[in-house]
């Protein structure tokens, strides 16, 4: 476990529950993947990441205070333009808190959660906001670039379990819009409550069309049971046309076996060299799958490792992602762990060798056995120093032995 100093967001649906109540399990789940498709792009505009999702609650963190506050204006604004395109009842109004401070970062078979005093005040903010608001501590307020974030003092506020008062700041609503919208929302309101001021400063998202978001969220087909149905209507066909229909289902599975093992549209843009859609694509799918899914991470993970190839990045996040991925099971990952296990380079073979004992999972035995086979343990124990110098690379052998050799001990003792 290791502590942090980060931005803390939390948002929520308002009328989540009373809306639950009203509607089938399938709306529900249907109104927050759109819900999850509207914010993600934006949260990763800005440089922050989705930890968890608590029901329609998110969690979300950010390295950059001013950037979290931008991003509470632009998740705003897009749903502001979001709503005026639908019916009253698919609107997604929410609130939005943000605080400032050092969190503990605990991470658990490739799982990154948050803990701490910032993480529970930003929680009970979130409860005082209102919809389309976006409220932030007075923490925020001193670290954050103010000529880029219009702000209001709210006042000092008494939460729930913490003994002195908060003082609180708002998002200043108002501003001349930069991007004038094209008709009226159905309140009357002329322009986004933020006017655009933070989401113009991001490219690639494209205004919330409502078809095209339902198209994007909608459950993808299950074959089998599209199979199933083509068997059904097959016995129903004469007896001298089911030849016929014997073969389009034949046809159908077939497709649907190419699709199961082919390379995926990601993978297939990430090998064109086409990043910005490849990212776009992966977004949608974790808008389907959720941000965990074990393809997505891998995904991920080969994206940023196809960056970190062509020199826009560093390797520690695409490590990183494929360690999360296979704890996730995803073999894909686990694959491109072990040949980075095998690399030339130290420094590769320590970092595959961490996020496959961060991973925590079995299937990373093997690559970890040929990791500490390749590096034996010697007779005499290092002395400590001797073992900071491999971690790092300043001397001595790799350490990457020493990594997997600690690792499946711990692995074994989880089982």
């Amino acid at each position: 476990m290791r502590t942090d100093n980060l931005a803390v967001m939390f948002t929520d649906i308002q009328g989540f529950t009373a809306k639950t109540s009203r509607q089938t399990h399938e709306e529900n789940a249907l109104l927050l993947r759109r819900h999850d498709a509207l914010l993600l792009p934006v949260v990763r505009a800005f440089g922050g990441r989705h930890v968890k999702s608590i029901g329609d609650a998110w969690l979300v963190v950010f390295r950059s205070p001013t950037n979290s506050v931008l991003c509470g204006m632009a998740i705003q604004d897009r749903l502001w333009d979001y709503n005026r395109r639908v019916p009253e009842d698919d609107r997604i109004q929410i609130r939005v808190a943000v605080n400032l401070g050092e969190v503990r970062v605990t991470r658990s078979l490739g799982s990154t959660d948050v803990f701490g005093d910032p993480v529970n005040i930003a929680a009970r903010i979130e409860g005082l906001a209102s919809a389309g608001e976006v409220l932030f501590t007075e923490a925020v307020y001193l670290a954050m670039n103010k000529a880029e974030v219009p702000a209001e003092e709210v006042g000092y506020r008494q939460l729930d379990g913490v003994p002195e008062a908060v003082r609180l700041y708002r998002a200043a609503a108002g501003r001349v819009a930069l991007t004038p919208a094209p008709s009226p929302a159905p309140d009357g309101i002329e322009q986004p409550p933020f006017g655009n001021h933070a989401l113009a400063r991001v490219k690639g998202i494209a205004a919330p069309d409502p078809r095209e978001l339902l198209r994007r969220t909608e459950p993808a087909p299950d074959l089998a049971e599209l199979a199933s149905r083509l068997g059904r209507v097959g016995a129903a066909v004469p007896r001298r046309w089911r030849w016929a229909a014997a073969a389009v289902l034949a046809l159908a599975t077939m497709a649907g076996a190419a699709l199961a093992i082919g390379p995926s549209r990601p993978e297939r843009l990430i090998a064109e060299g086409k990043l910005e859609d490849a990212r776009a694509a992966i977004a949608e799918l974790a808008v389907r799958r959720g941000a965990d899914d074990a393809d997505v991470l891998f995904l991920e993970g080969r994206l940023e490792e196809e960056r970190w190839r062509r020199g826009q990045a560093g390797p520690r996040e695409a490590f990183r992602l494929y360690g999360r991925a296979l704890a996730a099971g995803s073999s894909a990952a686990g694959r491109a762990l072990a040949r980075e296990a095998e690399s030339k380079e130290c420094a590769l073979r320590r970092l595959a060798a961490r996020a496959l004992v961060d991973s925590g999972s079995a299937r990373a035995a093997p690559a970890l056995r040929d990791l500490a086979g390749a590096e034996p343990e010697e007779p005499d124990a290092p002395d400590v120093v001797e073992r900071v110098k491999r971690l790092f690379g300043t001397g001595g052998r790799c350490g990457a032995g020493d990594i997997a050799r600690d690792g499946l001990r711990s692995i074994a003792e989880a089982r």
